[in-house]
C-alpha cells in the first residue's frame, strides 16, 4: 500500500495493496482491500471496501479488475 501525509489508521484497522491520499481516517477494525480512497473521507469502523465488489459497486467506481475508487470527500451513511 501507498500511505500519503496525513492518514490515521486506528486500531485493528487493515489496510491492503492499496493507495490512500491525504487527510484520509481509517476507523478502528476497518478492512481495505484494493482500494484508491482520495482525499479528505473518513471510513467508519468496522467499514469494509474491497471485500464484497457487489456491495462497492452500489456506492462507488469499481474497475473492470476489481480496484474500489472511493472519491473526495466521500461521506459515509451514518449507522453502517
Amino acid at each position: 500500500s501507498i500511505l500519503s501525509p496525513d492518514v490515521w489508521i486506528e486500531d485493528e484497522a487493515e489496510v491492503k495493496r492499496s493507495i490512500i491520499f491525504e487527510r484520509v481516517r481509517i476507523g478502528a477494525q476497518a478492512k481495505i482491500r484494493r482500494a484508491i480512497i482520495d482525499k479528505d473521507v473518513t471510513v467508519p469502523p468496522k467499514e469494509e471496501i474491497g471485500i464484497d465488489l457487489e456491495r462497492d459497486r452500489k456506492r462507488f467506481t469499481v474497475s473492470e479488475g476489481g480496484i474500489v475508487v472511493v472519491p473526495k470527500g466521500y461521506r459515509f451513511e451514518s449507522g453502517g
